[in-house]
């Protein structure tokens, strides 16, 4: 899992399909969304203190695209109107990875 913002770009469609180079995400990973300018209606960007998150379903995804819902098994999100900007994503949680040899006792 990359620990750093990724950059995307997103149709204005119905739904929307969100395409990011490698973007290494899942099904029912959770995402917060940035942007430089303005994403389009039917999303929301996040700010310090302040965010929305969305959730990757299983329409649409491969390995450089992927639609969003704003609920784990909810349907795809529509967008609408203009954007401007960079947009980019951080994904929430993540793998959890305990080293072999660390002693709870």
């Amino acid at each position: 899992m990359r620990d750093y913002a990724i950059t995307f770009t997103v149709t204005i469609a119905s739904p929307a399909v969100v395409t990011a180079t490698e973007h290494e995400l899942y099904i029912g990973d959770e995402i917060i969304l940035f942007t430089t300018g303005a994403l389009p209606t039917g999303l929301t960007a996040s700010s310090v203190g302040n965010y929305s998150s969305y959730f990757v379903i299983a329409d649409g995804i491969t390995a450089n695209t992927f639609q969003l819902s704003a609920s784990e098994d909810g349907t795809p999100i529509i967008t609408t109107g203009t954007q401007s900007g960079t947009h980019t994503f951080l994904k929430l949680g993540g793998d959890q990875i305990v080293p072999e040899n660390l002693d709870y006792e």
